[in-house]
């Protein structure tokens, strides 16, 4: 029998991919010379995305007005989930999961990105359970959305699993009570799985 009866696990890095740098260079390909790799880098991590607190409408607006980004809405929607994918079996594997365990999924996302998610997984990813910074208002790895999913899903942290792929959201979760586990590949993953079963 499996110790862990629930699993939470992050999206971006673990159940789809996200390659950064594409889009910063695909952004930076269209803005004047005053934009950086750096520059663009910084803004786009900027949380207050995550949590809803700026729109992605205040992103494009300020690519256009500090950096000169010509393009129309749409293109920019391109732009902005063009480094989205899905990772190869992720969706299968999670599906073979939640037939004997809850799944559900905490990620620090944006609508957009989260809509584009949606779109590349069929809609598989909009029949599970999702925590989602941009819907919370609260960001990885501060203490409260830990806590918050904690309560609003009922769950028991004794017996539930955290994923994600970096270290500060495990070791939050950790001290939040959850079980957590750093994501590096699934067969990693699926070797620290059958340790108890």
């Amino acid at each position: 029998m499996a110790k862990f009866s629930t699993y939470i696990f992050d999206l971006g890095g673990v159940i789809n991919d996200h390659d950064n740098p594409v889009l910063i260079e695909r952004l930076l390909s269209r803005c004047n010379d005053k934009a950086s790799t750096a520059l663009l880098t910084n803004k786009f991590c900027d949380d207050a995305y995550a949590t809803g607190e700026r729109s992605v409408i205040e992103f494009y607006q300020m690519l256009k007005r500090d950096f000169g980004y010509a393009c129309d809405w749409q293109t920019f929607c391109d732009d902005w989930c063009c480094h989205l994918s899905m990772r190869a079996g992720m969706l299968d594997y999670l599906n073979e999961l939640r037939k004997s365990s809850r799944v559900l999924f905490l990620s620090n996302t944006n609508l957009l990105h989260w809509t584009k998610l949606l779109q590349i997984s069929n809609f598989e990813l909009a029949s599970y359970e999702a925590f989602l910074s941009f819907d919370m208002g609260l960001a990885k790895p501060s203490p409260p959305i830990f806590e918050k999913v904690i309560f609003a899903a009922n769950i028991n942290p004794a017996e539930t699993l955290f994923i994600d792929d970096r270290q500060e959201n495990v070791e939050q979760a950790r001290l939040s009570g959850l079980d957590a586990f750093l994501y590096t590949g699934q067969p990693e993953f699926l070797r620290f799985l059958s340790g108890f079963n």
